[in-house]
């Protein structure tokens, strides 16, 4: 563990603006209802298989 805690900081500090912008376009994106377009191109290119699969569980 003591081995990679150098190595683990840095990613970290790395990762850290990634994460922001992450968080921000997804909260932009349901700010302006764009999940829903997201959600029916996703349900058009789907496989039925997979669609039956989600309903299922």
């Amino acid at each position: 563990m003591q081995k990679r805690q150098a190595a683990m900081r840095r990613f970290a500090a790395a990762a850290r603006p990634l994460l922001g912008a992450i968080f921000v376009a997804v909260g932009l994106m349901l700010f302006f209802k764009w999940h829903y377009f997201i959600e029916s191109w996703l349900l058009d290119i789907m496989p039925i298989w997979l669609q039956d699969l989600s309903i299922t569980l």
